[in-house]
């Protein structure tokens, strides 16, 4: 085989992307190497012309190194297909791995599906073969066990109102224990209110009559700390004048008939009212006005 053929033919293949052929041609240049020597060798032994000789000397350094591109190249694409051949297979194991564990996934799930088909089969098949005797009873069971569970909840439901009931009564129970007591100690209040009403106003504040001065002041602060004693404890009293009459917190007393205001004002109050804790334990007593007749008119 000619050097020149061989050379030319390593060229056109270089041309190509196939690393295989690429490979071969580098194989095939390396076993022509010894032999072009061999033949360099004969030619110097036989040929008389030295120019000959340079010239053959000169062509075999020149495919040599040729020859020697052609190695480094063939190497560089076979070392950067193999690195991308890497790759490739990389990428293609792990969706491989991933289309497995979908597999592995849908088969437990079909696994799991088919052990509910097969618990529900036995179930029905076991139902088909029991005697009507014993669907029966299993059905009279059903029934008053679901009936024993609605007693439960009816009592669970009757216990929390009655907690609920229990709780409120012992709140009110505290709050109006002193119901009673402070009822009657209304008429005390009521009795120095009268105390002090008695004495004229003129007096109230005189102090020349020593004596009355001081009684007065004394049973004034009486009543005003009782009231504050009330109050602490819940017990408030109110004065309703000039307000419209109610009868939830209101008793009338008497009515007189006042033109110059309109029916259902209070314009007196005999006795003022008490709230405990927002209860009414006694309502004023008060006096309201009505309509007047036209023979009150004339």
């Amino acid at each position: 085989m000619n050097m020149n053929t061989i050379v030319s033919n390593s060229v056109n293949l270089l041309s190509t992307s196939n690393i295989n052929t690429l490979s071969a041609v580098s194989n095939i240049a390396k076993q022509q190497i010894p032999i072009m020597k061999r033949t360099f060798f004969n030619v110097a032994s036989t040929s008389s012309s030295s120019s000959l000789l340079f010239n053959n000397h000169n062509s075999l350094l020149k495919q040599n190194s040729i020859l020697n591109n052609i190695n480094t190249h063939v190497s560089f694409r076979f070392n950067s297909t193999e690195a991308n051949s890497g790759k490739e297979t990389k990428d293609e194991t792990k969706k491989e791995k991933k289309v497995e564990e979908k597999r592995e996934e849908k088969s437990e799930e079909n696994k799991e599906d088919k052990k509910e088909d097969k618990k529900e089969d036995k179930k029905d098949e076991k139902e088909s073969e029991m005697d009507p005797a014993v669907k029966k009873l299993l059905e009279s069971k059903d029934k008053k066990i679901s009936d024993l569970q609605n007693a439960y909840k009816r009592a669970l439901a009757d216990t929390e109102n009655i907690r609920e009931r229990t709780r409120k009564e012992i709140q009110k129970s505290t709050q109006f224990a002193i119901q009673k007591f402070a009822k009657d100690l209304l008429d005390i209040s009521d009795i120095l209110k009268m105390a002090l009403e008695s004495v004229p106003e003129e007096k109230r504040e005189d102090k020349s009559d020593n004596i009355l001065y001081s009684l007065f002041t004394g049973v004034s602060m009486t009543r005003t700390q009782l009231l504050n004693t009330f109050k602490k404890h819940g017990l408030e009293m109110f004065n309703p004048l000039g307000e419209v009459f109610d009868a939830n917190k209101h008793q009338a007393m008497f009515q007189t008939p006042m033109a110059d205001k309109e029916p259902g004002i209070v314009i007196a109050v005999q006795k003022e009212g008490y709230i405990l804790n927002g209860r009414i334990l006694r309502p004023a007593q008060v006096g309201v006005s009505k309509k007047p007749d036209d023979s009150e008119k004339k």
